[in-house]
C-alpha cells in the first residue's frame, strides 16, 4: 500500500539525474544495479517529475551496497540546493536563526517533493535548541539527516546534529526527527 501511496508524491527528474551523474565515472561493476534501477525511471524529460519512491530505491540501493557514507552525501547535496533554492528567490536572509531556517525548510520541500496527500516535512516543535520534525511519505532516512544537516549548515546554524527518534520502517506512523544545535 505504501508504495502505491509513494507513487503519487514526486520528486525532479533533476535530482535523479544528479545522483546517477555522481556514479557515473565510476565502474560497472560498482554502480551496475544502480543503473539497472535507474533504466525503469523516464529520465528523458529533464524538467519533468518521477515518483518519489524512485528516489527512495535508489538511496536504499546506495546505503545497502555503497554504504551509508555515499547516501548521506546525497542528503548533503539535496540540503544544499534547497539552500540555493531560497536564497536564489530572495526568500532567506544570510543571517537566520535556527527555527526560522527549519521552518524555511519545511516550505522549500514543498516545492522540490510534491505529495496530493501533502505529507511533506512538517515542525512538530521549537523549545531552545531543541527542534522535532516529522515526516510522513516514505524516504531514506539517511538521506533525510544529510538533508537536514547540508541545509542547516548552509544557512549558519552552528553545529546541527540530526537525530531520528521515530522510525517508520519500525512499524511508526512517521519518522520523526530531533534536530539540535549550539
Amino acid at each position: 500500500m505504501e508504495t502505491i501511496l509513494t507513487y503519487s508524491s514526486t520528486c525532479p527528474v533533476t535530482i535523479i539525474n544528479k545522483i546517477l551523474n555522481i556514479y557515473k565515472p565510476t565502474s560497472n561493476d560498482i554502480s551496475k544495479g544502480l543503473f539497472d534501477l535507474a533504466g525503469k525511471i523516464d529520465l528523458t524529460n529533464v524538467t519533468g517529475r518521477v515518483p518519489i519512491f524512485a528516489l527512495y530505491e535508489l538511496a536504499e540501493w546506495i546505503e545497502k551496497h555503497l554504504g551509508p557514507a555515499n547516501v548521506k552525501m546525497i542528503g548533503n547535496l539535496l540540503g544544499e540546493e534547497a539552500y540555493q533554492i531560497l536564497k536564489q528567490s530572495g526568500k532567506i536572509s544570510e543571517k537566520i536563526k535556527p527555527a526560522e531556517a527549519i521552518e524555511k525548510f519545511v516550505i522549500v520541500s514543498q516545492t522540490i517533493f510534491q505529495d496530493p496527500l501533502r505529507r511533506y516535512w512538517e515542525k512538530i516543535e521549537i523549545k531552545n535548541n531543541i527542534a522535532r520534525v516529522k515526516k510522513c511519505v516514505l524516504l531514506n532516512v539517511t538521506m533525510q539527516i544529510g538533508i537536514f544537516e547540508a541545509f542547516l549548515r548552509k544557512c549558519g546554524v552552528p553545529s546541527p546534529r540530526v537525530r531520528l527518534i521515530r522510525d517508520y520502517k519500525r512499524g511508526q506512523e512517521f519518522d520523526e526527527f530531533e534536530i539540535t544545535w549550539y
